[in-house]
């Protein structure tokens, strides 16, 4: 059996991403130190909670891989082609899409594969393009299909229900699902499609906003004009949590809004210093996003828009846990490193060094108690397909050490490593 408990060692890329140093020669640690101290204010019917230092966990955590899932010479079940989404159900099992193979996978708990379903095609229960899933309380499963529909599956993969998808929009954007097991589905440029199972449109609205628009970079071409964000410039977040109630924040500052079941809301600070840009990491993102794209159509075009901010954005994600937890991704320092794929014999081809940041995500409570950072290792897909986290164990997928793609169960530990459970104080 392909399915391995993992030994208790970090792994070497693990181990290399916590003494990773930024630009400055700071140790990327992400380190917060001290007891969670805090302030709170009340605004209307928004309650601010502000962490000043410190965290409840006390200590920085990291992702140790305690289940890996894959394999590259099994049976089929066990070797993934392309994993596209995954999603933990109540109960612990694992639910993976793999959209090269045009199937649903689900495992128990302990990595054992419990059956298989869907197939490609165009009729009831079957696959174009499957990209993202959620399961239900209940343990049936939603499943999307950019190819062009929903569709509802019983715990044991039989179908039933299903609606088409009459946009042509396509985002990587994941839907949601609210209290009432409605599905969320950004499926216009500006909006959320809401649907009952049964596939009743039940009312379009808009995602959540704070009325921020970020510059942006225009430029006119032969026929049209074409628009670029601006490199590390601040933008509006949003996502929404487990049960449909809107995330938003601007990150040109820690903050964003939570709303509560009440309609009421909580607004999440916290005081920390920006991450610094190193200017040759900023001229590095302006060229390669930019100017490089603009000069293959007029060579002697030049820079002209917003300047590049100095720092980065406080945070790139909010993330809503399987608990109510909330995950808030930010970068680290970044650093210079040797590019892989630079060919000295085509240097033109690639640089000959990149630009990394290492990733952490902040993980706190609806209250606005922030528990503390978590370290995300480099091997880990935090966004495509989305990671299932919560203040236990994180799900997610990453390419194995044998190059094949694999789904591992981290656990979340302290650096000392200590048991995170015990939640004391506040």
């Amino acid at each position: 059996m392909n399915v391995r408990p993992c030994a208790r060692a970090l792994p070497v890329t693990l181990v290399l991403f916590l003494v990773a140093c930024g630009w400055d020669g700071t140790p990327a640690t992400g380190a917060v130190e001290g007891p969670w101290t805090s302030e709170t204010e009340t605004r209307g019917d928004t309650s601010i909670v502000r962490t000043l230092s410190g965290s409840v966990w006390g200590d920085t955590m990291i992702l140790v891989p305690e289940l890996s899932i894959g394999a590259l010479e099994s049976p089929p079940p066990l070797v993934f082609g392309r994993v596209a989404a995954l999603d933990v159900g109540a109960d612990g099992r694992i639910h993976v899409i793999d959209s090269q193979a045009g199937e649903v996978r689900v495992f128990s708990p302990s990595g054992e594969h419990l059956l298989s379903f869907g197939r490609f095609g165009e009729g009831p229960g079957e696959f174009g393009r499957p990209d993202h899933l959620r399961v239900l309380g209940d343990g049936r499963l939603v499943v999307r299909d950019q190819a062009g529909r929903f569709s509802v599956f019983s715990d044991d993969g039989e179908y039933l229900s299903g609606w088409p998808r009459n946009t042509g929009f396509v985002t990587n954007t994941p839907f949601f699902v609210d209290s009432l097991e409605h599905v969320l589905s950004p499926d216009l440029p500006d909006g959320l499609v809401v649907h009952d199972l049964a596939g009743s449109v039940i009312d379009t609205i808009p995602p959540p906003s704070l009325g921020y628009d970020p510059p942006s970079l225009v430029i006119e071409l032969e026929g049209g004009r074409a628009s670029y964000s601006v490199p590390f410039w601040p933008n509006e977040v949003w996502s929404m949590t487990q049960d449909g109630r809107p995330l938003v924040g601007v990150s040109d500052r820690y903050s964003f809004n939570l709303s509560k079941p009440d309609g009421t809301v909580v607004r999440i600070e916290r005081v920390a210093d920006p991450t610094p840009i190193h200017p040759e990491e900023a001229a590095r993102a302006r060229e390669q996003t930019i100017e490089a794209i603009h000069r293959n159509n007029d060579p002697t075009w030049q820079w002209d828009g917003p300047d590049l901010p100095d720092s980065k954005p406080f945070f790139w994600s909010l993330r809503s846990g399987s608990d109510g937890t909330i995950w808030v991704l930010r970068d680290l320092p970044a650093a210079e490193v040797p590019n892989p794929s630079w060919d000295p014999s085509n240097p033109d081809d690639a640089p000959e060094t990149l630009w990394r940041s290492p990733a952490v995500v902040d993980v706190f409570e609806e209250s606005g108690r922030y528990l503390g950072p978590v370290l995300i290792p480099p091997s880990l897909n935090w966004s495509f397909p989305f990671t299932v986290v919560n203040r236990e164990w994180v799900v997610g997928s990453r390419v194995s050490e044998g190059g094949y793609p694999e789904v591992v169960r981290f656990r979340v530990t302290p650096r000392g490593g200590l048991d995170p459970a015990p939640q004391v104080g506040s």
